[in-house]
């Protein structure tokens, strides 16, 4: 978990960094996790996971300090309950199910393509004044 999750995230990073350092220009989007800004719950431990995307939202706020004078804007999004196949076993539990929907909000789960949105703002002009940011697309879990 940690290569993937953290390990993967910094090397692309490391890589992108290369080009955009000598075109003076770009922008990196993180997929970071709303379990990387505030723990589980009790019927779902995941500390690992929570701290390699916890890892992920710090890095993401340090490049974003690290490579503004170069004009490369890095920015996080920090999903929450998405239909996917590695939430499905979870959200087939029937005690974890009922958890997620108490906390979150607006009742539902996010499909897959809900992401996009917020990876074209963040990719877009529409953003240029936005690094370091994380942008959770949680249907208003971290809203507690």
């Amino acid at each position: 978990m940690v290569d993937v999750n953290l390990t993967g995230v910094f090397l692309c990073c490391k890589r992108s960094v290369i080009e955009m350092k000598r075109g003076r220009a770009g922008c990196i989007i993180n997929i970071a996790s709303i379990f990387g800004q505030v723990g589980s719950f009790h019927e779902l431990p995941c500390s690992v996971y929570c701290a390699t995307k916890g890892a992920v939202v710090n890095l993401t706020r340090e490049l974003a300090i690290e490579l503004a004078p170069y004009n490369i804007r890095v920015n996080a999004i920090a999903p929450s309950w998405h239909d996917t196949e590695m939430n499905k076993g979870m959200l087939n539990n029937d005690k974890i199910y009922k958890v997620v929907m108490e906390r979150t909000p607006l009742k539902r789960i996010g499909k897959p393509d809900e992401i996009k949105g917020a990876v074209v703002f963040l990719a877009s002009d529409a953003s240029k004044m936005v690094t370091g940011h994380i942008l959770n697309v949680d249907a208003g879990w971290l809203a507690w």
